[in-house]
């Protein structure tokens, strides 16, 4: 008897490849981001891409998410000046995502993640990780500063995650 239950209960138990949203895909355009590669981990259900921006900053893109289409960019690279304070990390997160933009086929909307961080910046001092609603009446968008770190007298490493959903 438990023979013939087991097999029906496999039926009716959740599944991981029940997600509203399919398997990650590659978002940077070739065109724009021509070195740019893809490796996907399906266990996970996470692509991964890595390319290069102008100056030399390196460019980290997780596409992962299940309930809500969810993008992790992160920029390393050198500036001239460091950003001191939160504000300053909020600008220079925004001139990256609207430097990134072109490059990306997402259904984010970076540009748009990219003027609220500009808002935020320009009111009282915002703090990392921070949800930022910037578009979506029936679905939430919103974008989140994660980490922004001096590394070294002109390194930084920064962190930027846009999302959509619950889808």
């Amino acid at each position: 008897m438990l023979r013939l239950l087991l097999p029906g209960l496999l039926l009716l138990s959740p599944r991981q490849d029940d997600c509203p949203r399919g398997l990650p895909e590659p978002v940077l355009k070739k065109a724009v981001f021509p070195t740019a590669r893809f490796q996907l981990n399906k266990a996970r259900r996470e692509g991964f891409e890595t390319a290069q921006l102008g100056g030399g900053t390196r460019l980290s893109v997780r596409n992962w998410g299940c309930e809500t289409y969810t993008l992790t960019l992160r920029f390393e690279g050198q500036l001239g000046k460091v950003p001191a304070d939160a504000r300053a990390w909020y600008r220079q997160a925004a001139a990256l995502l609207r430097q990134t933009a072109p490059g990306l086929d997402a259904a984010v909307h970076p540009a748009q993640a990219a003027a609220a961080l500009t808002r935020a910046a320009a009111r009282a001092a915002p703090a990392l990780n921070q949800e930022l609603d910037y578009g979506g009446t029936d679905i939430r968008e919103y974008v989140v500063l994660e980490k922004a770190r001096r590394v070294g007298s002109h390194g930084y490493d920064l962190a930027v995650t846009l999302s959509i959903g619950p889808l």
